[in-house]
């Protein structure tokens, strides 16, 4: 019996697995680019941090990266209250327009889009000040309020409880929805552009 001896050129083969990593990693930073769009869609509209705009103090990112033998992307919602030193600050009698000076303590920065997107309960007691200070867009007909910074803000004694509003995973469902139409042509254009 006559030996037979087979060569195969695997470079294709090779050539061919590239070009599906470059398909794939192309793809997950195509559905990761669709799914930074949803989530500034779905965000709450209330200050235009939570949809990302970087003026605002918020951003949406995304970080592509190889895991094993695939891509992976992870998404980021930030939205940051800057640090703020001391500062000196009004209170405003809207009875008497009495005005009295006060200094406001430090405040730590704070990356909100968590506690919008799982909500968080009443808020009783304040850890460190005499009342909590909420933000209104315009000063009260009754009472007093405070200016600081240009901003108007209310004292409470509490703060009622913020029901979760679940944007990320809005934004999710639906980029699971479209994933497989990005991928498949994603591939299409990566794969025939030979």
């Amino acid at each position: 019996m006559a030996d037979i001896t087979v060569e195969v050129d695997t470079r294709q083969l090779l050539a061919l697995g590239q070009d599906f990593d470059r398909a794939a990693r192309a793809a997950v930073i195509r559905v990761a680019e669709r799914g930074k769009q949803l989530i500034r869609k779905e965000a709450p509209k209330d200050t235009g941090r939570l949809k990302g705009e970087r003026s605002n103090g918020g951003s949406v990112t995304s970080d592509v990266r190889k895991v094993g033998q695939g891509w992976q992307a992870d998404l980021n919602v930030s939205a940051i209250r800057e640090r703020t030193n001391a500062q000196a600050a009004e209170v405003v009698s809207v009875k008497t327009g009495a005005r009295k000076a006060i200094t406001l303590r430090p405040q730590k920065a704070f990356d909100y889009a968590k506690v919008v997107a799982t909500g968080r309960p009443r808020l009783t007691v304040p850890k460190r000040a005499k009342a909590f200070l909420i933000p209104v867009q315009s000063a009260p007909t009754s009472g007093s309020y405070i200016i600081a910074g240009g901003r108007i803000l209310i004292a409470r004694k509490s703060i009622k409880e913020q029901p979760a509003n679940d944007y990320p995973g809005r934004a999710a469902n639906q980029l699971q929805r479209e994933a497989p139409e990005i991928v498949g042509k994603t591939f299409d254009d990566v794969l025939n552009k030979k």
